[in-house]
This record gives structure tokens, C-alpha cells and sequence, in this order.
């Protein structure tokens, strides 16, 4: 997996860097709220020009804002800004988020990237970052198969913020707000949760690698079992990473769920959704001497599969298929 929020390119040896993310719940529209707010049950209708169910994108619609009508500082150009608010309706057109492939086309109109990281089990993360002038937004989702089931999107304002803020809440209004973004400040945030498809993917994973056990994680573990577990971790497999030969932090992670004994927070980690994390969880069993027949046939399935976990050897960072990656290096048992 990498890092998707931000890609930085460094010439020479460093060490390799993993960031966790939490999941978060729908949020609501009308007023700032925590990420964990649920979402309105009564969300809106599609807007016009939205992404049709049927995989293609949309026919693109001319704005519905008249941005000449704004009363606009003399910093802001009226043109540039324009670009902006064709970016938010382009973010507006992908929601609410079905098939993976309509959004991705339909947010690609206007010069956006994306990246496809797959999970395995037909499971697959799809991150899209689109620039306007002023503004970014990118949108972060878990599908199985085409079907999104949990999906973030940001939109971010530059340092121009201050001059923008009185006409963005105009701007909002007309497009993020429609869809259920909140807005602090310089950005706009939403997340979609379907739980109805979350099961679904749940259900495929279990199928092939054996049902999650309950876990009870204590707030002291939380960061470590969500680093192994969060399908949006970047995590690295290695035991000696860049110049100063550290561990990755996913070694970190496991090492501390073996150190507290968690056998059942590393068999949860085994099955989850993050492709390197499995594996780490696979050594952290191994480890404890705690792995079961169950556990061993997950693993045996794991390695089956062509799926790439990202490596680091040294200073050398890899993509290696899950079936022939030598593993022995990267053992947690004592040396």
C-alpha cells in the first residue's frame, strides 16, 4: 500500500514512514459537527448532471453559479475561482458513491488522478485527488467489487482562505452543503458509510480467511491494532528500514500486540482489510507460539495470492507478490 494523501518524492535513503487513519461515520450537513456525527437519513437527491448508475460519467452541465454575481476582493480572480466551484460540482456528481468506476470517471473529467490499491478478495481502496485553482478535493474509498461502501472526501482552500471565506459560504451552498459536507474553516469534509455493502465485504473476506474474532482493544493498543487492521494504513514489511536501519511501524505494532500477549488482536489483524498488516499479524502468532490450524490455513490462503505488499530491504523499497515473498527475514521470533 502508499501513502495516497500526499506523494513525496525524496531522492536518497530515508526511513520508510507508515500513517494510520481512523474510520469515521457519516457526518451531517446543516451544521459543523464532529466526524463521528451521523449522517441524515433523508439525504437529497442526485444532482442534476450526476454520475448515472449505469458506469458511464455524466454529461458535463454548465455551473449554476454566476460567478460574475459574487462580490469578489480584487485578490480573487473570477475566472480562477471558477475552476474551483467546477471542481465541487464534479465532487457533488460522484455522490452519493455506488460503482467505484462511474466516480473515478466522473471526478477524471476535469484532469483529476487516481490510484487503484488492491486489498485481495476483490477488495480494493481508490484514492482521486482534483486541483482547481484556489481549492483541492481528493476522495478516499473502500469497494468491494465496483461498489464503494465507505468513502471520504475532503475539499481544501489554499492560504487564499481569508479573502474567499465570505463568498464560499454562496459557493457551498450551491454545491458541497447539497451533498452533506461540513465546513471548518478552509475545509469541507464528508464520509458515506453503506453498511449494508460493508457487510457484504466483510462476508467475502471471512469467507475466504475465516470470521474476525470480537476483540475488546484498550486505548493504550488502540494505535498499534489500528495500524495493523485500518485498510488505509500505509503499512511496510520489513525489519530494517532506510538509513538509520529502524523498523517500519507496522513491526512496531505488532511487536507491541505480541509484547502484551494479544494473540486475539493479531488473529483479528490476519483477517482484516490491510494486505500487509495480515502478515504481521500472521509473525505476531507465530511469535506467541499462538497460531491454530485455523490460523495457519488463513495464512496458507494469504499466500496463494499475487496480491503486492510493499517491502522494504534496507534502503530499497519494493512491491512483492504475497505468494513468493520471502518472509524469513522479517520473523518476530527470537533470534
Amino acid at each position: 500500500m502508499k501513502i495516497v494523501w500526499l506523494t513525496v518524492l525524496v531522492f536518497g535513503c530515508t526511513p520508510a514512514g507508515e500513517a494510520a487513519s481512523a474510520t469515521l461515520e457519516p457526518v451531517a450537513a446543516t451544521t459543523p459537527a464532529p466526524a463521528d456525527a451521523p449522517a441524515p437519513a433523508d439525504a437529497p437527491a442526485p444532482a442534476d448532471g450526476a454520475a448515472p448508475a449505469d458506469g458511464a460519467a455524466p454529461t458535463p452541465k454548465q455551473s449554476a453559479i454566476d460567478v460574475s454575481a459574487l462580490a469578489l476582493p480584487p485578490s480573487i480572480d473570477a475566472d480562477e475561482l471558477a475552476k474551483d466551484i467546477a471542481l465541487f460540482e464534479r465532487v457533488v456528481a460522484t455522490l452519493p458513491m455506488t460503482s467505484i468506476e462511474t466516480a473515478r470517471a466522473t471526478f477524471s473529467q476535469g484532469g483529476a488522478t487516481c490510484s487503484t490499491f488492491e486489498l485481495g478478495f476483490a477488495l480494493r481502496r481508490e484514492h482521486c485527488m482534483g486541483r482547481g485553482h484556489y481549492s483541492f478535493c481528493s476522495f478516499d474509498a473502500l469497494a468491494h467489487g465496483d461498489e464503494a461502501f465507505d468513502v471520504r472526501a475532503t475539499c481544501r482552500t489554499s492560504d487564499s482562505w481569508p479573502e474567499l471565506a465570505p463568498v464560499m459560504a454562496t459557493i457551498d451552498a450551491a454545491t458541497l452543503s447539497r451533498r452533506g459536507f461540513v465546513r471548518v474553516d478552509a475545509v469541507a469534509s464528508l464520509t458515506q458509510h453503506d453498511t449494508a455493502r460493508a457487510r457484504v465485504a466483510t462476508a467475502a473476506l471471512a469467507a475466504a480467511l475465516g470470521p474476525r474474532p470480537a476483540v475488546d482493544v484498550p486505548a493504550e493498543l488502540r494505535a498499534s491494532y489500528d495500524q495493523l487492521s485500518d485498510p488505509r494504513a500505509d503499512v511496510v514489511l520489513g525489519r530494517a528500514c532506510g538509513a538509520g536501519g529502524s523498523p517500519p511501524a507496522g513491526r512496531l505494532a505488532a511487536h507491541e500486540l505480541v509484547v502484551a500477549g494479544r494473540a486475539d488482536l493479531l488473529r483479528d489483524a490476519l483477517r482484516g482489510m490491510n494486505p500487509e498488516g495480515r502478515i504481521y499479524g500472521a509473525l505476531g502468532l507465530e511469535a506467541l507460539g499462538a497460531n491454530t490450524a485455523e490460523d495457519d490455513a488463513a495464512f496458507a490462503r494469504l499466500r496463494t495470492l499475487e496480491l503486492p505488499l510493499t517491502v522494504c530491504r534496507g534502503c530499497k523499497n519494493a512491491d512483492e507478490p504475497t505468494r513468493t515473498i520471502d518472509l524469513a527475514p522479517f520473523t518476530m521470533l527470537p533470534r
